[in-house]
Protein backbone atom coordinates (compact mmCIF):
# COMPACT_ATOMS: atom_id res chain seq x y z
CA UNK A 1 0.00 0.00 0.00
CA UNK A 2 1.31 3.44 -0.95
CA UNK A 3 1.19 5.71 2.12
CA UNK A 4 2.45 8.84 0.36
CA UNK A 5 5.68 10.78 0.79
CA UNK A 6 4.96 12.50 4.14
CA UNK A 7 6.18 9.69 6.48
CA UNK A 8 9.37 9.29 4.41
CA UNK A 9 10.01 13.03 4.27
CA UNK A 10 9.52 13.24 8.04
CA UNK A 11 11.91 10.29 8.55
CA UNK A 12 14.63 11.80 6.35
CA UNK A 13 14.26 15.25 7.97
CA UNK A 14 14.31 13.89 11.53
CA UNK A 15 17.34 11.69 10.78
CA UNK A 16 19.02 14.70 9.18
CA UNK A 17 18.32 16.85 12.25
CA UNK A 18 19.64 14.04 14.47
CA UNK A 19 22.83 13.80 12.40
CA UNK A 20 23.41 17.57 12.46
CA UNK A 21 22.70 17.77 16.19
CA UNK A 22 25.01 14.80 16.80
CA UNK A 23 27.84 16.38 14.78
CA UNK A 24 27.41 19.68 16.67
CA UNK A 25 27.47 17.85 20.02
CA UNK A 26 30.56 15.87 18.95
CA UNK A 27 32.30 19.07 17.91
CA UNK A 28 31.38 20.82 21.17
CA UNK A 29 32.36 17.75 23.19
CA UNK A 30 35.71 17.46 21.41
CA UNK A 31 36.35 21.17 21.94
CA UNK A 32 35.37 20.86 25.61
CA UNK A 33 37.58 17.80 26.08
CA UNK A 34 40.49 19.54 24.35
CA UNK A 35 40.13 22.47 26.75
CA UNK A 36 39.93 20.04 29.67
CA UNK A 37 42.96 18.15 28.34
CA UNK A 38 44.91 21.40 28.02
CA UNK A 39 43.97 22.26 31.60
CA UNK A 40 45.14 18.84 32.78
CA UNK A 41 48.49 19.19 30.99
CA UNK A 42 48.99 22.69 32.40
CA UNK A 43 48.36 21.28 35.87
CA UNK A 44 50.79 18.41 35.25
CA UNK A 45 53.46 20.80 33.98
CA UNK A 46 52.93 22.93 37.07
CA UNK A 47 53.45 19.83 39.26
CA UNK A 48 56.80 19.19 37.62
CA UNK A 49 57.87 22.83 38.01
CA UNK A 50 56.76 22.92 41.67
CA UNK A 51 58.86 19.83 42.33
CA UNK A 52 61.92 21.49 40.76
CA UNK A 53 61.27 24.55 42.94
CA UNK A 54 61.06 22.24 45.96
CA UNK A 55 64.46 20.84 45.00
CA UNK A 56 65.75 24.40 44.89
CA UNK A 57 64.62 24.78 48.52
CA UNK A 58 66.54 21.61 49.38
CA UNK A 59 69.69 23.17 47.94
CA UNK A 60 69.03 26.39 49.88
CA UNK A 61 68.72 24.33 53.06
CA UNK A 62 72.17 22.81 52.50
CA UNK A 63 73.53 26.26 51.66
CA UNK A 64 72.43 27.29 55.16
CA UNK A 65 74.40 24.38 56.59
CA UNK A 66 77.62 25.60 54.91
CA UNK A 67 77.00 29.26 55.79
CA UNK A 68 76.48 28.36 59.45
CA UNK A 69 79.71 26.38 59.73
CA UNK A 70 83.30 27.40 59.20
CA UNK A 71 83.87 23.95 57.77
CA UNK A 72 81.39 21.15 57.11
CA UNK A 73 82.79 17.71 57.71
CA UNK A 74 81.72 14.54 55.84
CA UNK A 75 79.91 13.36 58.96
CA UNK A 76 78.00 16.64 59.36
CA UNK A 77 76.98 16.57 55.69
CA UNK A 78 75.73 12.98 55.96
CA UNK A 79 73.85 13.57 59.21
CA UNK A 80 72.18 16.73 57.85
CA UNK A 81 71.01 14.73 54.80
CA UNK A 82 69.50 12.06 57.04
CA UNK A 83 67.90 14.54 59.43
CA UNK A 84 66.22 16.27 56.50
CA UNK A 85 64.93 12.84 55.39
CA UNK A 86 65.78 13.70 51.80
CA UNK A 87 65.60 10.11 50.49
CA UNK A 88 62.23 9.51 52.17
CA UNK A 89 60.64 12.84 51.21
CA UNK A 90 62.12 13.09 47.74
CA UNK A 91 62.78 9.58 46.42
CA UNK A 92 63.10 10.98 42.88
CA UNK A 93 66.41 12.70 43.88
CA UNK A 94 69.33 10.44 42.94
CA UNK A 95 71.80 12.36 45.05
CA UNK A 96 72.99 15.65 46.52
CA UNK A 97 76.67 16.57 46.49
CA UNK A 98 79.14 19.19 47.55
CA UNK A 99 81.72 19.95 44.84
CA UNK A 100 84.67 22.08 45.97
CA UNK A 101 86.00 24.72 43.58
CA UNK A 102 89.80 24.37 43.22
CA UNK A 103 92.29 26.56 41.40
CA UNK A 104 95.40 24.71 40.27
CA UNK A 105 97.32 21.77 41.62
CA UNK A 106 98.07 23.31 45.01
CA UNK A 107 94.42 23.52 46.10
CA UNK A 108 93.85 20.05 44.64
CA UNK A 109 96.62 18.62 46.81
CA UNK A 110 95.27 20.42 49.88
CA UNK A 111 91.89 18.77 49.35
CA UNK A 112 93.45 15.32 49.02
CA UNK A 113 95.36 15.85 52.27
CA UNK A 114 92.23 17.02 54.08
CA UNK A 115 90.24 13.99 52.95
CA UNK A 116 93.11 11.74 54.03
CA UNK A 117 92.98 13.44 57.44
CA UNK A 118 89.30 12.52 57.65
CA UNK A 119 90.33 8.92 57.02
CA UNK A 120 88.68 8.76 53.61
CA UNK A 121 90.30 7.06 50.64
CA UNK A 122 89.73 9.78 48.08
CA UNK A 123 90.95 10.59 44.58
CA UNK A 124 89.94 12.98 41.80
CA UNK A 125 89.16 11.70 38.32
CA UNK A 126 89.54 11.79 35.45
CA UNK A 127 93.29 12.17 35.95
CA UNK A 128 95.22 14.99 34.39
CA UNK A 129 96.35 18.50 35.17
CA UNK A 130 93.76 21.27 34.83
CA UNK A 131 93.69 24.91 35.84
CA UNK A 132 90.33 24.54 37.57
CA UNK A 133 88.67 21.61 39.33
CA UNK A 134 85.23 21.05 40.88
CA UNK A 135 85.29 17.43 42.09
CA UNK A 136 82.54 15.70 44.05
CA UNK A 137 83.70 15.78 47.69
CA UNK A 138 80.58 14.73 49.62
CA UNK A 139 77.63 12.84 48.09
CA UNK A 140 74.54 11.39 49.73
CA UNK A 141 73.04 8.86 49.87
CA UNK A 142 76.08 6.66 49.52
CA UNK A 143 74.51 3.88 47.46
CA UNK A 144 76.22 1.87 44.71
CA UNK A 145 75.34 4.41 42.03
CA UNK A 146 76.57 7.45 43.95
CA UNK A 147 79.82 5.78 45.01
CA UNK A 148 80.78 5.81 41.32
CA UNK A 149 80.60 9.61 41.32
CA UNK A 150 82.78 10.37 44.40
CA UNK A 151 85.79 12.34 43.20
CA UNK A 152 84.41 13.02 39.69
CA UNK A 153 85.50 16.46 38.46
CA UNK A 154 82.57 18.18 36.75
CA UNK A 155 85.02 20.65 35.16
CA UNK A 156 86.42 17.78 33.11
CA UNK A 157 83.19 17.71 31.05
CA UNK A 158 82.20 20.58 28.75
CA UNK A 159 78.42 20.46 29.43
CA UNK A 160 78.85 20.37 33.19
CA UNK A 161 81.53 23.11 33.14
CA UNK A 162 79.32 25.39 30.99
CA UNK A 163 76.44 25.07 33.47
CA UNK A 164 78.82 25.69 36.42
CA UNK A 165 80.29 28.82 34.83
CA UNK A 166 76.75 30.11 34.05
CA UNK A 167 75.80 29.56 37.71
CA UNK A 168 78.82 31.61 38.79
CA UNK A 169 78.07 34.41 36.33
CA UNK A 170 74.37 34.62 37.19
CA UNK A 171 74.79 33.75 40.88
CA UNK A 172 71.69 31.55 40.54
CA UNK A 173 70.72 27.93 40.31
CA UNK A 174 71.47 26.55 36.87
CA UNK A 175 70.37 23.33 35.21
CA UNK A 176 72.57 21.41 32.80
CA UNK A 177 71.62 20.11 29.37
CA UNK A 178 70.84 16.41 28.88
CA UNK A 179 73.62 14.29 30.39
CA UNK A 180 74.64 10.71 30.86
CA UNK A 181 75.27 10.61 34.59
CA UNK A 182 78.33 9.00 36.11
CA UNK A 183 75.85 7.08 38.26
CA UNK A 184 74.50 5.15 35.24
CA UNK A 185 76.04 1.76 35.90
CA UNK A 186 73.21 -0.37 34.45
CA UNK A 187 72.94 -1.56 30.86
CA UNK A 188 69.68 0.41 30.46
CA UNK A 189 70.66 3.99 31.12
CA UNK A 190 68.45 6.97 31.93
CA UNK A 191 68.99 10.53 30.83
CA UNK A 192 69.90 12.92 33.60
CA UNK A 193 70.42 16.58 34.56
CA UNK A 194 72.21 18.42 37.37
CA UNK A 195 70.98 21.42 39.37
CA UNK A 196 74.01 23.52 40.38
CA UNK A 197 73.98 26.22 43.07
CA UNK A 198 77.15 28.32 43.56
CA UNK A 199 78.34 28.28 47.19
CA UNK A 200 80.26 31.22 48.66
CA UNK A 201 82.13 31.82 51.92
CA UNK A 202 83.61 34.90 53.51
CA UNK A 203 87.40 35.25 53.68
CA UNK A 204 89.46 37.15 56.25
CA UNK A 205 88.86 40.42 54.40
CA UNK A 206 85.12 39.68 54.67
CA UNK A 207 84.80 39.37 50.91
CA UNK A 208 82.72 36.65 49.28
CA UNK A 209 84.77 33.90 47.72
CA UNK A 210 83.52 30.96 45.64
CA UNK A 211 83.82 27.83 47.72
CA UNK A 212 82.21 25.38 45.32
CA UNK A 213 78.81 24.08 44.25
CA UNK A 214 75.89 22.27 45.77
CA UNK A 215 74.71 19.82 43.11
CA UNK A 216 71.40 17.97 42.98
CA UNK A 217 71.44 14.89 40.74
CA UNK A 218 68.28 13.94 38.77
CA UNK A 219 67.68 10.74 36.81
CA UNK A 220 64.82 11.80 34.50
CA UNK A 221 62.74 8.59 34.49
CA UNK A 222 62.86 8.34 38.28
CA UNK A 223 62.15 12.06 38.57
CA UNK A 224 59.00 12.09 36.38
CA UNK A 225 57.62 8.81 37.75
CA UNK A 226 58.25 10.01 41.29
CA UNK A 227 56.06 13.06 40.63
CA UNK A 228 53.32 11.66 38.37
CA UNK A 229 53.40 7.91 39.00
CA UNK A 230 53.28 5.30 36.21
CA UNK A 231 49.51 4.86 35.76
CA UNK A 232 49.17 8.17 33.93
CA UNK A 233 51.23 6.76 31.05
CA UNK A 234 48.47 4.25 30.29
CA UNK A 235 46.42 7.20 29.02
CA UNK A 236 48.99 9.82 28.01
CA UNK A 237 52.34 9.66 26.30
CA UNK A 238 54.60 12.33 27.79
CA UNK A 239 57.86 13.53 26.27
CA UNK A 240 60.21 16.18 27.69
CA UNK A 241 62.68 18.01 25.47
CA UNK A 242 65.48 20.43 26.36
CA UNK A 243 64.89 23.70 24.44
CA UNK A 244 64.34 22.04 21.03
CA UNK A 245 61.76 19.42 20.16
CA UNK A 246 63.89 16.72 18.55
CA UNK A 247 65.23 13.29 19.43
CA UNK A 248 68.73 14.55 20.27
CA UNK A 249 67.38 16.87 22.97
CA UNK A 250 64.75 14.46 24.36
CA UNK A 251 65.19 14.11 28.12
CA UNK A 252 62.28 11.78 28.85
CA UNK A 253 59.71 9.65 27.04
CA UNK A 254 57.00 7.46 28.50
CA UNK A 255 56.96 5.23 25.39
CA UNK A 256 58.10 2.26 27.47
CA UNK A 257 54.58 2.22 28.94
CA UNK A 258 52.13 1.63 26.08
CA UNK A 259 49.57 4.42 26.00
CA UNK A 260 46.21 2.91 25.07
CA UNK A 261 43.48 5.57 25.24
CA UNK A 262 39.94 4.30 24.63
CA UNK A 263 38.40 7.59 23.53
CA UNK A 264 39.40 10.71 21.58
CA UNK A 265 43.15 11.45 21.26
CA UNK A 266 44.25 14.97 22.17
CA UNK A 267 47.58 16.76 21.91
CA UNK A 268 49.09 19.59 23.91
CA UNK A 269 52.53 21.18 24.28
CA UNK A 270 53.62 23.12 27.35
CA UNK A 271 56.80 25.04 28.19
CA UNK A 272 58.55 25.00 31.56
CA UNK A 273 61.25 27.51 32.50
CA UNK A 274 63.61 26.67 35.34
CA UNK A 275 67.32 26.90 36.11
CA UNK A 276 67.93 29.17 33.10
CA UNK A 277 66.72 26.48 30.72
CA UNK A 278 63.43 25.79 28.94
CA UNK A 279 61.83 22.36 28.84
CA UNK A 280 59.24 21.57 26.15
CA UNK A 281 56.74 19.01 27.43
CA UNK A 282 54.61 17.18 24.84
CA UNK A 283 51.39 15.37 25.81
CA UNK A 284 49.47 12.96 23.57
CA UNK A 285 46.44 10.95 24.74
CA UNK A 286 43.32 11.42 26.83
CA UNK A 287 42.47 12.67 30.29
CA UNK A 288 43.25 9.85 32.77
CA UNK A 289 40.44 8.48 34.95
CA UNK A 290 37.89 10.72 33.25
CA UNK A 291 34.44 10.08 34.70
CA UNK A 292 31.53 10.51 32.27
CA UNK A 293 27.90 10.40 33.36
CA UNK A 294 26.83 9.25 29.93
CA UNK A 295 28.48 8.83 26.55
CA UNK A 296 26.72 11.40 24.38
CA UNK A 297 28.31 9.92 21.29
CA UNK A 298 26.01 6.90 21.64
CA UNK A 299 23.07 8.29 23.60
CA UNK A 300 22.20 11.15 21.23
CA UNK A 301 22.06 9.13 17.98
CA UNK A 302 20.22 6.30 19.76
CA UNK A 303 17.53 8.67 21.06
CA UNK A 304 17.41 10.62 17.78
CA UNK A 305 17.08 7.53 15.58
CA UNK A 306 14.50 6.01 17.92
CA UNK A 307 12.41 9.19 17.89
CA UNK A 308 12.77 9.45 14.09
CA UNK A 309 11.45 5.96 13.52
CA UNK A 310 8.73 6.46 16.12
CA UNK A 311 7.60 9.58 14.24
CA UNK A 312 7.85 7.68 10.94
CA UNK A 313 5.78 4.78 12.31
CA UNK A 314 3.18 7.19 13.74
CA UNK A 315 2.81 9.03 10.43
CA UNK A 316 2.73 5.70 8.62
CA UNK A 317 -0.15 4.52 10.78
CA UNK A 318 -1.90 7.86 10.32
CA UNK A 319 -1.43 7.67 6.54
CA UNK A 320 -2.67 4.08 6.54
CA UNK A 321 -5.73 5.10 8.55
CA UNK A 322 -6.45 7.98 6.16
CA UNK A 323 -5.99 5.70 3.14
CA UNK A 324 -8.24 3.02 4.61
CA UNK A 325 -10.84 5.62 5.52
CA UNK A 326 -10.80 6.99 1.98
CA UNK A 327 -11.00 3.46 0.56
CA UNK A 328 -13.98 2.60 2.73
CA UNK A 329 -15.74 5.82 1.75
CA UNK A 330 -15.04 5.19 -1.95
CA UNK A 331 -16.26 1.59 -1.67
CA UNK A 332 -19.42 2.68 0.07
CA UNK A 333 -20.06 5.38 -2.52
CA UNK A 334 -19.19 3.01 -5.36
CA UNK A 335 -21.50 0.34 -3.98
CA UNK A 336 -24.35 2.81 -3.65
CA UNK A 337 -23.59 4.27 -7.07
CA UNK A 338 -23.38 0.82 -8.60
CA UNK A 339 -26.72 -0.24 -7.19
CA UNK A 340 -28.34 2.98 -8.37
CA UNK A 341 -26.64 2.80 -11.78
CA UNK A 342 -27.67 -0.82 -12.32
CA UNK A 343 -31.30 -0.06 -11.56
CA UNK A 344 -31.18 3.09 -13.66
CA UNK A 345 -29.50 1.35 -16.62
CA UNK A 346 -31.99 -1.51 -16.47
CA UNK A 347 -34.89 0.93 -16.50
CA UNK A 348 -33.44 2.80 -19.48
CA UNK A 349 -32.29 -0.19 -21.48
CA UNK A 350 -35.77 -1.67 -22.10
CA UNK A 351 -37.38 1.51 -23.51
CA UNK A 352 -34.19 2.18 -25.51
CA UNK A 353 -34.46 -1.23 -27.12
CA UNK A 354 -38.05 -0.46 -28.11
CA UNK A 355 -37.03 2.92 -29.55
CA UNK A 356 -34.19 1.35 -31.54
CA UNK A 357 -36.52 -1.37 -32.86
CA UNK A 358 -39.13 1.18 -33.88
CA UNK A 359 -36.46 3.35 -35.53
CA UNK A 360 -35.21 0.38 -37.53
CA UNK A 361 -38.71 -0.47 -38.77
CA UNK A 362 -39.34 3.16 -39.65
CA UNK A 363 -36.16 3.37 -41.74
CA UNK A 364 -37.07 0.20 -43.65
CA UNK A 365 -40.71 0.99 -44.41
CA UNK A 366 -40.63 4.73 -44.99
CA UNK A 367 -39.31 6.52 -48.06
CA UNK A 368 -38.21 10.00 -47.14
CA UNK A 369 -38.79 12.62 -49.79
CA UNK A 370 -37.13 15.24 -47.65
CA UNK A 371 -33.41 14.95 -46.87
CA UNK A 372 -34.08 16.91 -43.70
CA UNK A 373 -36.25 14.14 -42.27
CA UNK A 374 -33.61 11.54 -43.07
CA UNK A 375 -30.97 13.67 -41.32
CA UNK A 376 -33.16 13.95 -38.23
CA UNK A 377 -33.47 10.16 -38.07
CA UNK A 378 -29.66 9.85 -38.28
CA UNK A 379 -29.30 12.29 -35.38
CA UNK A 380 -31.76 10.20 -33.35
CA UNK A 381 -29.83 7.02 -34.18
CA UNK A 382 -26.50 8.63 -33.28
CA UNK A 383 -27.74 9.79 -29.89
CA UNK A 384 -29.34 6.42 -29.21
CA UNK A 385 -25.96 4.77 -29.85
CA UNK A 386 -24.27 7.24 -27.53
CA UNK A 387 -26.77 6.53 -24.76
CA UNK A 388 -26.35 2.83 -25.41
CA UNK A 389 -22.55 3.12 -24.96
CA UNK A 390 -23.02 4.99 -21.71
CA UNK A 391 -25.42 2.37 -20.44
CA UNK A 392 -22.91 -0.32 -21.40
CA UNK A 393 -20.20 1.59 -19.48
CA UNK A 394 -22.38 1.57 -16.40
CA UNK A 395 -23.26 -2.10 -16.75
CA UNK A 396 -19.61 -3.05 -17.35
CA UNK A 397 -18.69 -1.19 -14.16
CA UNK A 398 -21.33 -2.81 -11.95
CA UNK A 399 -21.14 -6.34 -13.33
CA UNK A 400 -19.10 -8.70 -11.15
CA UNK A 401 -18.36 -12.08 -12.71
CA UNK A 402 -15.71 -14.63 -11.76
CA UNK A 403 -12.91 -14.67 -14.30
CA UNK A 404 -12.86 -17.51 -16.82
CA UNK A 405 -9.23 -17.41 -17.88
CA UNK A 406 -7.96 -19.15 -20.99
CA UNK A 407 -5.20 -18.63 -23.51
CA UNK A 408 -6.43 -16.61 -26.53
CA UNK A 409 -4.94 -15.27 -29.70
CA UNK A 410 -4.68 -11.54 -29.07
CA UNK A 411 -5.22 -10.55 -32.69
CA UNK A 412 -8.50 -12.51 -32.84
CA UNK A 413 -9.77 -10.79 -29.66
CA UNK A 414 -8.86 -7.38 -31.07
CA UNK A 415 -10.61 -8.10 -34.39
CA UNK A 416 -13.78 -9.16 -32.55
CA UNK A 417 -13.63 -5.93 -30.56
CA UNK A 418 -13.16 -3.81 -33.68
CA UNK A 419 -16.24 -5.40 -35.24
CA UNK A 420 -18.33 -4.37 -32.21
CA UNK A 421 -17.24 -0.73 -32.35
CA UNK A 422 -18.47 1.83 -34.89
CA UNK A 423 -15.25 3.36 -36.25
CA UNK A 424 -15.59 6.50 -38.44
CA UNK A 425 -14.23 6.27 -41.99
CA UNK A 426 -11.51 8.90 -41.44
CA UNK A 427 -10.00 7.09 -38.47
CA UNK A 428 -7.35 4.57 -39.45
CA UNK A 429 -6.73 1.54 -37.23
CA UNK A 430 -3.39 -0.35 -37.37
CA UNK A 431 -2.87 -3.65 -35.53
CA UNK A 432 0.79 -4.67 -35.12
CA UNK A 433 0.30 -7.97 -33.34
CA UNK A 434 2.01 -11.11 -34.61
CA UNK A 435 1.67 -14.47 -32.88
CA UNK A 436 0.98 -12.92 -29.50
CA UNK A 437 -1.26 -14.80 -27.08
CA UNK A 438 -2.95 -13.47 -23.98
CA UNK A 439 -4.13 -15.31 -20.88
CA UNK A 440 -7.39 -14.02 -19.41
CA UNK A 441 -11.16 -13.73 -19.58
CA UNK A 442 -12.07 -12.91 -23.19
CA UNK A 443 -15.28 -11.04 -22.32
CA UNK A 444 -13.59 -8.91 -19.67
CA UNK A 445 -10.55 -8.17 -21.86
CA UNK A 446 -12.80 -7.14 -24.75
CA UNK A 447 -14.54 -4.68 -22.43
CA UNK A 448 -11.12 -3.14 -21.77
CA UNK A 449 -10.20 -3.09 -25.48
CA UNK A 450 -13.59 -1.60 -26.44
CA UNK A 451 -13.38 1.14 -23.80
CA UNK A 452 -9.86 2.11 -24.89
CA UNK A 453 -10.89 2.16 -28.56
CA UNK A 454 -13.99 4.25 -27.88
CA UNK A 455 -11.89 6.59 -25.71
CA UNK A 456 -9.44 7.09 -28.62
CA UNK A 457 -12.24 7.55 -31.18
CA UNK A 458 -13.84 10.24 -29.04
CA UNK A 459 -10.50 12.03 -28.60
CA UNK A 460 -9.74 11.97 -32.34
CA UNK A 461 -13.08 13.66 -33.14
CA UNK A 462 -13.60 11.85 -36.46
CA UNK A 463 -10.07 11.95 -37.90
CA UNK A 464 -6.76 10.39 -36.97
CA UNK A 465 -4.97 7.13 -36.34
CA UNK A 466 -5.21 4.38 -33.72
CA UNK A 467 -2.33 1.94 -33.46
CA UNK A 468 -2.40 -1.25 -31.37
CA UNK A 469 0.96 -2.91 -30.66
CA UNK A 470 1.87 -5.96 -28.59
CA UNK A 471 4.95 -7.88 -27.49
CA UNK A 472 5.86 -10.58 -25.01
CA UNK A 473 8.71 -11.51 -22.73
CA UNK A 474 9.10 -14.49 -20.43
CA UNK A 475 6.86 -13.03 -17.71
CA UNK A 476 4.28 -10.77 -19.30
CA UNK A 477 2.31 -9.63 -22.33
CA UNK A 478 2.52 -5.90 -23.12
CA UNK A 479 -0.26 -4.26 -25.17
CA UNK A 480 -0.19 -0.58 -26.22
CA UNK A 481 -3.09 1.53 -27.54
CA UNK A 482 -1.65 4.63 -29.24
CA UNK A 483 -3.68 7.43 -30.81
CA UNK A 484 -2.84 10.71 -32.52
CA UNK A 485 -5.21 12.77 -30.40
CA UNK A 486 -4.47 15.78 -28.21
CA UNK A 487 -4.23 13.78 -25.01
CA UNK A 488 -6.18 14.24 -21.79
CA UNK A 489 -5.58 17.94 -21.11
CA UNK A 490 -7.62 19.34 -18.26
CA UNK A 491 -7.04 16.38 -15.92
CA UNK A 492 -3.96 15.06 -14.20
CA UNK A 493 -2.87 11.63 -15.40
CA UNK A 494 -2.80 10.39 -11.78
CA UNK A 495 -6.54 11.20 -11.60
CA UNK A 496 -7.54 9.65 -14.94
CA UNK A 497 -8.25 6.19 -13.49
CA UNK A 498 -10.28 7.52 -10.56
CA UNK A 499 -14.01 7.11 -10.31
CA UNK A 500 -16.11 9.69 -12.25
CA UNK A 501 -13.01 11.45 -13.65
CA UNK A 502 -13.61 12.52 -17.29
CA UNK A 503 -12.69 15.29 -19.73
CA UNK A 504 -15.77 14.73 -21.93
CA UNK A 505 -19.07 16.49 -21.51
CA UNK A 506 -20.92 13.28 -22.40
CA UNK A 507 -18.64 10.82 -20.55
CA UNK A 508 -19.62 8.81 -17.49
CA UNK A 509 -16.17 8.69 -15.89
CA UNK A 510 -16.55 4.91 -15.53
CA UNK A 511 -14.80 3.50 -18.63
CA UNK A 512 -11.17 3.80 -17.56
CA UNK A 513 -12.06 2.89 -13.97
CA UNK A 514 -13.58 -0.31 -15.33
CA UNK A 515 -10.46 -0.97 -17.42
CA UNK A 516 -8.18 -0.54 -14.38
CA UNK A 517 -10.35 -2.82 -12.25
CA UNK A 518 -10.42 -5.60 -14.87
CA UNK A 519 -6.67 -5.47 -15.59
CA UNK A 520 -5.79 -5.48 -11.89
CA UNK A 521 -8.15 -8.44 -11.36
CA UNK A 522 -6.04 -10.22 -13.98
CA UNK A 523 -2.90 -9.44 -11.91
CA UNK A 524 -1.71 -6.81 -14.35
CA UNK A 525 -1.23 -3.05 -14.56
CA UNK A 526 -2.43 -0.20 -16.76
CA UNK A 527 -0.84 3.22 -17.11
CA UNK A 528 -0.88 6.13 -19.55
CA UNK A 529 1.49 8.70 -21.00
CA UNK A 530 1.12 11.58 -23.46
CA UNK A 531 2.77 12.70 -26.70
CA UNK A 532 1.49 10.50 -28.19
CA UNK A 533 -1.32 9.33 -25.95
CA UNK A 534 -0.43 5.73 -25.06
CA UNK A 535 -2.29 3.32 -22.78
CA UNK A 536 -0.04 0.41 -21.79
CA UNK A 537 -1.45 -2.87 -20.47
CA UNK A 538 0.86 -5.40 -18.81
CA UNK A 539 -0.66 -8.84 -18.19
CA UNK A 540 1.03 -11.91 -16.72
CA UNK A 541 1.52 -14.69 -19.25
CA UNK A 542 -0.04 -17.15 -16.81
Amino acid sequence: MNFGPIPWIALVLSLGVTLIFWLVILDLENESQQIEFNGFTEKTTLQIKEQLETHEQVLLGFEGLFLASEEVTPKEFSEFFKVQEISERYPEIQGLSYNQYLLGEKEKDELLEKMQAYGIDYSIYPEGSRSTYAPVVYLEPQDERNKQAIGFDIYSDDLRRQAADLAIQSDAITMTEKLTLVQEIDEKKQNGVLLLMPLYKNNEENNSQLDGFLVLVIRMDDFVEGILGVKIFESIEIKIYDKVKNEQSRLFSSHYVKANPERQIFESTQELEFGQRVWIISYLGEIPDQQTIQDNKLVIPFIGISMSFLLFYTLLLLSKTVKLTKTIIIKERTSALGELAARFSHDIRNPMSNIQLALGILKKKQTFASGDAKEKLQIIEKNLNRISHQVEDVLDFVRVHPLQKKMYNLKSLLNETLESVNIPENIKTIIQVNNVSVFGDSDQLQIVFRNLLINSIQELQGKGEIKIKAQQDLAKTIIEFIDSGHGFSGIDKDEIFKLLSTTKQTGTGLGLVTCKSIIENHGGTIDVKEHPTTFTLKLPRR
